[in-house]
């Protein structure tokens, strides 16, 4: 996918939603073929060797009028997924109890197949790439009933100081677990559906 093109994507996205609707006329068809061609790579067999952060259970609460899966039930299980990441690379809490923390900065999520009441999901992630303060992840959320990828979605985090509410660098051990965890990742033989371009 053409960096600027995304770019001005997200730039639309964010910042005039009345542009957005003709802007994505034009061009969610070539969007939709870039992505088909990247996501026709990421195979379950791939996906599901990547870290397991939880599995759920669709509850029939989390329906709409439409009969699937709201959309706030999604983010419900990538925060659940999320604060499972934290853990996994050492952001824990007897760091949030020395007043580290991570806040979400953006998502950018994608909803592939549909999911109903009583299906089976599990959630898996792949660390893209990360600097000094933030990290990008790509979590997937796989439909264990169907055999199906449900959605993807894209995060940036921050570390913080709790105290002043600002950004901070990484304490040692955290980017410690991250550079294995980049390492492992960047040595896969598959390309990701990336949008997000930067953790500078």
């Amino acid at each position: 996918i053409n960096a600027e093109y995304m770019g001005h994507f997200l730039s639309v996205y964010f910042f005039s939603p009345r542009i957005l609707f003709f802007f994505h006329q034009k061009g969610s068809k070539k969007q939709n073929m870039a992505f088909r061609e990247i996501f026709s790579t990421c195979t379950l067999e791939r996906i599901q060797a990547l870290p397991l952060l939880k599995t759920f259970t669709i509850d029939d609460r989390w329906l709409d009028v439409f009969g699937h899966v709201n959309v706030r039930y999604y983010m419900h299980m990538f925060d659940d997924g999320g604060w499972a990441l934290l853990d996994d690379v050492g952001l824990s809490a007897d760091l949030r109890a020395k007043s580290i923390g991570c806040f979400s900065l953006s998502h950018f999520v994608r909803y592939l197949n549909e999911l109903k009441a009583t299906q089976r999901v599990a959630l898996h992630y792949r660390l893209l790439d990360y600097g000094e303060k933030r990290m990008r992840v790509l979590y997937f959320l796989v439909n264990l009933s169907t055999h199906t990828l449900a959605a993807t979605a894209e995060e940036v985090l921050a570390a913080m100081d709790l105290n002043t509410r600002r950004t901070i660098p990484f304490p040692k051990l955290v980017v410690h677990e991250l550079a294995l965890r980049r390492d492992l990742h960047d040595a896969l033989e598959w390309v990701t559906p990336s949008l997000l371009q930067t953790t500078t």
